[in-house]
């Protein structure tokens, strides 16, 4: 629960100060889900695979970004500069801390 609330505070954070150490802009933090699930990351934090599954670090810990069904999320185009991923993250009992992905936002340029 504590590692939670950790993270939570540092979601919290992250969805107000963008990567250019702005305010992040309204129609970013009404984005794809609710206060807190936009989360800014650096461009050697994510990658794509040989099958086109992106990939971000989170925490130390490469995670892929698909949907609860396993799908992989497809980039969307965003104007800023920034690198943009929306999840949550809960703990579940007997599986620990789980992150659930709803969109990832790269630069138009990649």
């Amino acid at each position: 629960m504590i590692a939670v609330a950790i993270l939570w505070a540092a979601s919290a954070l992250a969805h107000d100060i963008g990567c250019d150490g702005r305010a992040v802009p309204p129609e970013v933090k009404g984005g794809c889900c609710g206060a807190g699930d936009a989360h800014t990351f650096g461009s050697g934090d994510w990658r794509q695979d040989a099958k086109g599954v992106y990939h971000v670090v989170i925490n130390g810990v490469e995670r892929p970004i698909v949907d609860i069904y396993g799908v992989p999320i497809q980039p969307l185009p965003f104007a800023d500069k920034c690198n943009w991923v929306w999840y949550r993250v809960s703990d579940d009992p007997g599986t620990g801390l789980t992150y659930h992905f709803y969109c990832l936002e790269l630069p138009m340029e990649f």
